[in-house]
């Protein structure tokens, strides 16, 4: 059984982390869908109730926080804050911080750079917290209480 791809499971979550942050979640062997087909949107759970504005239009969302194009913005914005602490990552992009990404972020990150670190950390945390809630939410057993 290959557990990677989910085969001979009835219960997974999958999440997707690239430009977005997306998932399925699968339930006795079926793909949730939700009612309006939206079930799999995890990356927009709000993570950070004043966080940065998210594409959806909310703020503070998972993938507003960690994904590919979050990761981004937080070097960029690093860049402009504090360039010796991004030195690498600008170097990374060929010195133009427009063209910071994602990608620019790891290769840094790999010749162990500190902002690159502190910003791969900050997002390994933040993608930790988001799948302990999907975790807790999907497995937790639901509470009622009695009137007397």
């Amino acid at each position: 059984m290959a557990l990677r791809s989910g085969k001979g499971l009835q219960d997974f979550v999958c999440v997707f982390v690239g430009t977005g942050i997306g998932g399925g979640i699968v339930s006795a062997g079926r793909l949730l869908s939700g009612a309006g087909g939206n079930a799999g949107e995890i990356g927009h759970m709000m993570m950070e109730v004043d966080g940065p504005p998210c594409a959806c239009g909310n703020r503070g969302c998972w993938e507003a926080l960690a994904s590919g194009r979050a990761i981004g913005e937080q070097a960029q914005a690093l860049i402009r804050q504090d360039p010796r602490q991004a030195q690498e990552i600008l170097e990374a992009a060929n010195g133009r911080a427009e063209n910071v990404t994602a990608e620019a972020v790891a290769a840094a990150y790999k010749r162990g750079s500190w902002g690159a670190t502190m910003l791969v950390d900050r997002v390994a945390l933040v993608l930790i917290a988001g799948i302990v809630t999907l975790v807790n939410v999907l497995t937790r057993p639901a509470v009622f209480w009695e009137e007397e």
